[in-house]
């Protein structure tokens, strides 16, 4: 559900900061909340290793849910060839994913605020 202000087309056209590979676009702030919170860390790390902030890394890397830790493992184990154990990692994410109302929320939290 998305109640912001949209950008300009000629903004997005004319924009370089999608391009170059380092900068977000336009669009990436207004939807970035709107991903898989898994998904959403891995864009944030993969933005800070482009941009060489390497403090922002490791606290990005040290706040990963359980859940996206299962879902890297699973991919890790597919890349070797480890069927059965990316599967038994698939089975904990969906777990993990299970027990939160939105996916899209970072862990702990419900819209934006922490729970207590």
């Amino acid at each position: 559900n998305f109640d912001g202000k949209l950008p300009r087309p000629r903004v997005l056209r004319t924009s370089n900061t999608a391009k170059n590979g380092i900068t977000p676009g336009p669009l990436d702030d207004l939807l970035l909340p709107l991903v898989d919170e898994s998904v959403r860390r891995q864009y944030l790390i993969r933005d800070a290793e482009l941009r060489q902030d390497y403090d922002t890394i490791q606290v990005l890397e040290a706040e990963k849910s359980p859940r996206q830790a299962a879902k890297e493992r699973a991919e890790e184990a597919r890349f070797v060839g480890e069927d059965n154990a990316a599967e038994q990692w698939e089975d904990e994410a969906e777990f993990y994913a299970s027990l939160r109302a939105d996916v899209t929320q970072d862990e702990g939290s419900y819209n934006g605020k922490t729970m207590i």
